[in-house]
């Protein structure tokens, strides 16, 4: 079962990669074709990916889990505050080379309650912020959480994974950039 699995899964990274349905779906490896693409649309990342906060000048942990709708970052010292007459979050987002705290303040969009596997409901602030993945610049939707005990600092879930354009290779980790790129390169 297992080789079977993997079989499958090679054959829709290279049917993805190399433009979609060939030869009848690479003759039959899949029951089912992607769409056509060109390889310059969609980047293979692992499933673990470092990912780069611009505004903070960081780069972090992320795990990229099909099985979350919304992503989440980690943060701290969470309040809402009153800013440009509109409401914002204040928080603190922890740079893991230096330990140091770095105060970021973001446009709050929305609240979102999250289902946790206790089946307890939580409450969570929502901020948009651009972050590098891939070696692309990409505004995401988090929702904001102490995510201290966890191993990534950063998850993104499926709805930010289906607007980036990206496969995902289960078995892998660390097949990306995390920088953006500069202004000479776009």
């Amino acid at each position: 079962m297992t080789s079977r699995y993997r079989s499958s899964t090679v054959c829709y990274l290279l049917a993805t990669l190399i433009g979609g349905c060939m030869g009848g779906c690479m003759g039959g490896c899949m029951r089912g074709c992607a769409p056509e693409v060109s390889a310059q649309e969609k980047a293979l990342v692992g499933w673990v990916e470092n990912v780069t906060i611009p505004e903070a000048g960081v780069t972090l942990k992320a795990k990229l889990d099909t099985g979350a709708k919304t992503s989440s970052l980690d943060a701290s010292s969470i309040k809402l505050i009153e800013r440009d007459n509109g409401r914002w979050v204040q928080f603190l987002l922890t740079d893991p080379e230096t330990g140091e705290n770095i105060v970021m303040k973001e446009k709050r969009e929305r609240g979102v309650k999250i289902i946790r596997h206790s089946g307890k409901h939580q409450r969570r602030h929502v901020v948009d912020m651009d972050v590098c993945v891939a070696g692309r610049r990409h505004n995401i939707e988090f929702s904001l959480i102490d995510r201290s005990n966890f191993i990534y600092p950063v998850l993104l879930g499926r709805s930010a994974l289906d607007r980036i354009n990206l496969v995902i290779d289960p078995e892998s980790t660390f097949l990306s950039d995390p920088d953006c790129p500069t202004s000479d390169d776009k």
